[in-house]
């Protein structure tokens, strides 16, 4: 018999079996690297296949290198040819695979898979431990008109709300999906941003006598067909209805969620039967969704109203129309409830004790009547069934921060941009929390992650100019940011950064920057309740911190006739509303400006009454949110009637509070000179 050993034997000797399985784990932990890393920096798609191949194509170069070298003490040697003297010994115990080698290739893969579930932005949320989720991409318009993209765009809609309202799955929103639009990306990449297992696209052709919808449900990881259908039937409510449902159900079957008889009863649902009123509300959605153009949200309310005119048992459009007219009142302009009273009311009637009635319920406490408390309880309701609808998760995180219920509030906050990693205004939201809170990195990272979804958003890049500045006291970081700022900002936001950073350095210039700066006060709470206020209150404050009183003075009899044009209804009657009916700051707004007015002409006693009914009616026990402001204001009305020991009494609750009141603007804010000769004041900037 020969002597020579087998190849078997030899692949042992070689340890070339340790070496594949080391090979294995590290290019495996080198794949979910590249995946993590790739798209994070806005590399291309296509490294990503560049490094699989590299991956492969070096596995066979690894086994031949295996096999004829070896590491030894002094280094890589040639593997030695094995003689019969050699193997006259004993036979070695060496294993094919060696503890040490098992250990490594495990803590190779632990590393990999925990890089994949935990460093990746939403791979997270699509554990096998969390309910099937699915992201429903715009349908495609396959005809030529305009009124069929906003059909398609409803069909996409309809069977959003009704995947979103089976509690067995995790939908992601609309406003993530809706980037992925005219994308080249593929699924499993969608997918993977989305953290969801699996995606729903479509297209939709409709003509006057039939509708033709086909939807395919794709694997996200696999890229393969889960479940895939055509329909083309006669256009009526009832199918187009029929349609949405049978594509929700067959989308739960295919990914193995159970469905409840509530489920079920959902499913059968057919809001109404009037293809003109489906359109109203779908156009009505469109004009919400536009959340910063008030005319487009006025015109939203004529399109429900015709809605519900053709089909006054259209419960759906009934709560939409709830939510339009409340919102209106939010933003001042209108202060009568009665007609969102009614909205309310007739949902209800329609539809007792369902999603639509519960959703009109807080939409009408939240925003028509402040009544944080009775919103909270209507949402929670929703939520018993509804867990995992992003949209409800948002409302309940802005209601619970209102209460003052802050690491509750954050939490949810969290929760939606699990659910909807991104969307830029979950992302963007969540960013204000921690800002809030003082937690600026994580602040910092989360407009960052806005930004990246959404580049033209301008909201994240002013925020991270604001705690550039006023957050971390960096005026180089902030002047930075200006570029980008004047990038994407609509208005004269910009001009404000740059004429504060030379108003920090005590410059007189600042005062001709800030005179050019014009922000139109077309939103009551966005000007009023913000920290600074409105633009002339801003002008007001940086002319009085730099000694030009005069202009302080004119910039502050400015103030009131804006806040009229700013919030129309108070120019209804010429009256503010009852005192204790304060809705959102209105009337303490008023007692604020007057306050700031008499200040400056020097009318002191008064100017500290009016300061004290601002937050007496408006306070942060009323809105831990924007009552906030009035606080704030306060304590700065207190410096300029020369009140000291009550403005560093005011300033040292608002530090200790969640707000936007920082150590870093109590050091760089001239407006504060006064007070820095002060024990405690000082004692107020040595925090962190």
């Amino acid at each position: 018999m020969s002597d020579r050993p087998s190849f078997l034997e030899e692949l042992k000797r070689r340890k070339v079996a340790r070496a594949a399985v080391v090979y294995a784990a590290v290019a495996w932990a080198v794949l979910q690297v590249a995946d993590i890393v790739v798209p994070a920096l806005s590399l291309p798609e296509k490294m990503v296949t560049g490094v699989v191949v590299l991956v492969f194509l070096g596995f066979p170069i690894a086994l031949v290198l295996a096999w004829a070298f070896d590491m030894t003490p002094r280094g890589v040697r040639r593997t030695a040819t094995d003689s019969g003297a050699e193997r006259a010994g004993p036979a070695s115990p060496h294993r094919w695979l060696s503890a040490r080698t098992l250990a490594l290739a495990g803590t190779l893969l632990v590393v990999g898979w925990i890089g994949g579930r935990f460093l990746h932005p939403g791979r997270g949320s699509a554990s096998p431990g969390g309910p099937p989720s699915v992201a429903v991409l715009p349908f495609r318009d396959l005809g030529t008109t305009l009124d069929e993209a906003h059909f398609a765009d409803g069909i996409q809609d309809d069977i959003l709300t009704q995947l979103g309202r089976l509690g067995a799955l995790r939908v992601t929103s609309r406003t993530s999906t809706e980037r992925y639009r005219e994308t080249e990306k593929d699924i499993p990449t969608i997918a993977s941003e989305l953290g969801v297992r699996a995606v729903l696209e479509g297209g939709v052709q409709r003509t006057p006598q039939r509708v033709h919808i086909n939807v395919q449900l794709i694997d996200g990881v696999t890229d393969e067909h889960l479940w895939a259908e055509t329909y083309d039937r006669e256009l009526t409510a009832d199918n187009v209805f029929a349609i949405q449902s049978e594509i929700a159900r067959a989308v739960a079957e295919a990914l193995k969620a159970t469905l409840t008889p509530e489920d079920e009863k959902t499913l059968a649902e057919v809001p109404t039967r009037d293809l003109e009123a489906l359109d109203l509300y779908h156009r009505g959605r469109s004009l919400m969704d536009e959340t910063d153009d008030q005319e487009a949200q006025t015109a939203a309310i004529g399109v429900f109203q015709e809605a519900v005119r053709r089909d006054p048992s259209f419960a759906r459009a009934w709560a939409e129309l709830t939510r339009a007219l409340s919102w209106q009142i939010r933003m001042g302009a209108g202060r009568d409830t009665l007609s969102a009273r009614q909205a309310r009311d007739r949902t209800q009637e329609l539809a007792p004790g369902s999603v639509d009635a519960n959703l009109a319920e807080g939409y009408y406490l939240y925003y028509a009547r402040g009544d944080f408390e009775g919103a909270l309880a209507a949402l929670e309701r929703i939520d018993a069934v509804q867990s995992n609808n992003s949209d409800l998760v948002f409302y309940r995180a802005n209601v619970l921060r209102r209460l003052g219920r802050w690491s509750e509030a954050t939490a949810l906050f969290e929760r939606t941009v699990e659910l909807a990693p991104e969307d830029a205004r979950a992302l963007s939201e969540l960013g204000w929390a921690y800002q809030t809170l003082r937690r600026f990195d994580e602040a910092w990272d989360m407009y960052q992650r806005a930004i990246r979804v959404a580049p033209e958003f301008s909201q994240p890049v002013r925020t991270e100019a604001d705690i550039a500045l006023w957050g971390r006291g960096d005026t180089t970081q902030a002047r930075a940011i200006l570029p980008s700022l004047m990038r994407v900002a609509e208005d004269d936001y910009p001009a404000v950064v740059g004429a504060d950073l030379v108003y920090v350095q005590r410059n007189p210039a600042a005062l001709d920057m800030a005179r050019e700066v014009h922000l139109p006060p077309t939103s009551f709470s966005q000007y009023y309740l913000h920290p600074d206020g409105p633009v002339q209150l801003w002008r007001a404050r940086m002319a009085w911190a730099l000694g030009d009183t005069a202009r302080a003075r004119l910039a502050a009899d400015e103030l009131e006739p804006a806040l009229v044009e700013a919030m129309p209804a108070l120019a209804q009657g010429g009256a503010p509303a009852p005192e204790g009916e304060d809705l959102f700051g209105a009337n303490a707004s008023l007692h604020a400006i007057r306050g700031w007015a008499l200040a400056f002409r020097g009318e002191h006693a008064r100017a500290l009454a009016e300061a004290d009914s601002a937050v007496a009616l408006y306070g942060p026990e009323e809105d831990a949110g924007d009552g906030m402001a009035m606080l704030r204001q306060r304590a700065q009305i207190r410096v300029v009637a020369g009140d000291l020991d009550g403005a560093v009494s005011d300033l040292r609750k608002l530090l200790e509070l969640p707000g936007l009141t920082t150590v870093w603007e109590l050091r760089l804010d001239p407006f504060y000179d006064s007070l820095r000769g002060r024990a405690d004041f000082q004692e107020l900037v040595a925090g962190s």
